[in-house]
This record gives structure tokens, sequence and C-alpha cells, in this order.
């Protein structure tokens, strides 16, 4: 799996969990561009955990700004699984 398998899902499961969307790429910002509150933020993990069945630390959440950042922590959490 790379970043271009990973962000679609990732901008399905963002556009179940915000009413109107911008525009999504990799450079949407959860703070600026989604106004993520925490329980948005919450509810996002436990979707994507469920989705790619990987537990994400909420420490990660702390360390990216934008979706791509994500996707790419995702993904490097995706390969220590493996």
């Amino acid at each position: 799996m790379d970043r271009n398998q990973v962000l679609p899902q990732l901008y399905e499961i963002i556009r179940g969990i915000v009413a109107e969307p911008p525009e999504l790429g990799p450079e949407t910002d959860f703070a600026k561009d989604l106004g993520l509150d925490s329980l948005a933020v919450m509810r996002m993990l436990e979707q994507v955990e469920d989705h790619f069945d990987v537990l994400v630390p909420i420490n990660v959440i702390s360390e990216v700004r934008t979706l791509g950042d994500f996707a790419d922590q995702l993904l490097r959490l995706l390969a220590e699984e493996n």
C-alpha cells in the first residue's frame, strides 16, 4: 500500500465526519481547513483504525498537520505491523 492508495480512503472517512468538507488533498490542514474538534478527531481515529485494522496512538495526531502527513504516519504504522 502506498500514499496514493491511502489518501482516497482517508478522504472518504473525512467526508463521513465533516458535514461540508472543502476540496480534499494532501495539503488539507486538519485544523485550518477541516476545523476538527477533539471529538471529531477521536471519531476519525476510530474509523481509521477500523478501516485499516491498525492502532493509531493518539500522539500521532499531535505530530501531523495535513492529510498527507497523516497518510505518511499511517503508512509507517502499517509497515511496523507487518
